[in-house]
């Protein structure tokens, strides 16, 4: 995973990076559209997900092929603009959850610089729309590309109160890093979710499917 860790640090402009772990993602279609399966070439999407004092780091790498290539950006680091409702177009998600606490956040961005971190007391609780966005975290997004795939980094700060850092060596974090891509296909713009681990039908919410971030096991 060594080209990994180049990459992911590379896209923060080399930032203090502490250890690394790495998600690829799996690509589910949604239902209504499963008729169309047979003609979407799902992107490899792998999710990098590191930790510095007091930011989450996390990094999507997604190939180019015929699914990603409406997927357009300008290399370097993207304005913030807050905006709701990102999930009905392309976007780059992650969920975040201290270890034995209900409540989490849902950080959702876009490759325009559009972003918003919402803020759950459990499980789609309160059940508005749009969520409840917090205002406690800063977020600064970077993209880059070549050839054969884009690269696209969010950096959320501060995290806790404590550090991010201080609390995943205390006790870890349950994380999510999801991705939802809009492929046009005969015009219309078909739903595909990627994660790490599907609920059945696809719910990026359900936190049975999250994975543990322990500091012990990442990547060095």
């Amino acid at each position: 995973m060594a080209i990994s860790m180049v990459v992911h640090q590379a896209l923060f402009r080399h930032r203090a990076i502490d250890a690394m772990h790495t998600f690829p993602l799996i690509a589910v279609i949604d239902g209504d559209f499963a008729h169309l399966a047979h003609r979407i070439e799902p992107p490899q999407i792998t999710a990098h997900i590191s930790g510095s004092e007091a930011a989450l780091q996390l990094s999507f790498i997604v190939e180019k092929t015929s699914a990603s290539a409406h997927l357009q950006a300008q290399s370097g680091e993207l304005k913030p603009i807050r905006a709701d409702y990102l999930w009905q177009k392309d976007c780059f998600e992650c969920f975040i959850q201290r270890i034995d606490e209900a409540a989490y956040l849902e950080m959702n961005a876009n490759l325009t610089g559009e972003f918003n971190i919402y803020q759950f007391d459990a499980y789609r609780t309160p059940p508005i729309m749009p969520p409840v966005a917090s205002q406690d975290y800063a977020l600064q997004s970077f993209v880059d590309a070549d050839d054969h795939h884009l690269y696209f980094a969010v950096e959320i700060s501060p995290l806790f109160e404590q550090g991010l850092q201080t609390q995943w060596l205390a006790q870890g974090l349950n994380v999510n890093p999801a991705v939802i891509l809009y492929p046009i296909i005969d015009g219309e713009a078909v739903p595909v979710y990627y994660a790490h681990r599907h609920a059945t039908p696809p719910d990026f919410h359900h936190s049975a499917y999250w994975q543990r971030l322990d500091y012990r096991t990442a990547e060095e």
